[in-house]
């Protein structure tokens, strides 16, 4: 699996600055993978932690990969947000429960 960020990549490009393009490889983790898999249909909310930069994003789009590939989960089933991004910096737990709550069906199931 190889990934990098289309909109870094697309800002660099068009500003010119790009000269090297470093496609990085997610180091596939089973062990992980599996031990997360087997809670996915339980009701217990599921917590990856862990240092800094110790790849806990990574283990979270492979298994949004593995959801999509092997159980057929649509994407727009999986919810996904970055709150490291600046994006959700003024926001209040209230707030962000909202635009969550917003996405969910009251009959749908979240993966």
């Amino acid at each position: 699996m190889r990934f990098i960020s289309a909109k870094l990549l697309y800002h660099s490009i068009k500003r010119g600055i790009l000269h090297r393009v470093e496609v990085v490889t997610m180091i596939n983790r089973p062990l992980y993978k599996d031990k997360i898999m087997a809670y996915v249909d339980t009701p217990f909310v599921k917590i990856l932690t862990g240092v800094r930069r110790c790849g806990k994003s990574t283990i979270l789009k492979m298994l949004m990969e593995k959801l999509r590939k092997e159980r057929n989960v649509e994407e727009s089933r999986i919810v996904s947000y970055r709150f490291d991004s600046l994006e959700y910096e003024d926001m209040i737990a209230k707030q962000m429960f909202e635009q969550i709550k917003s996405r969910v069906s009251e009959n749908e199931k979240i993966t």
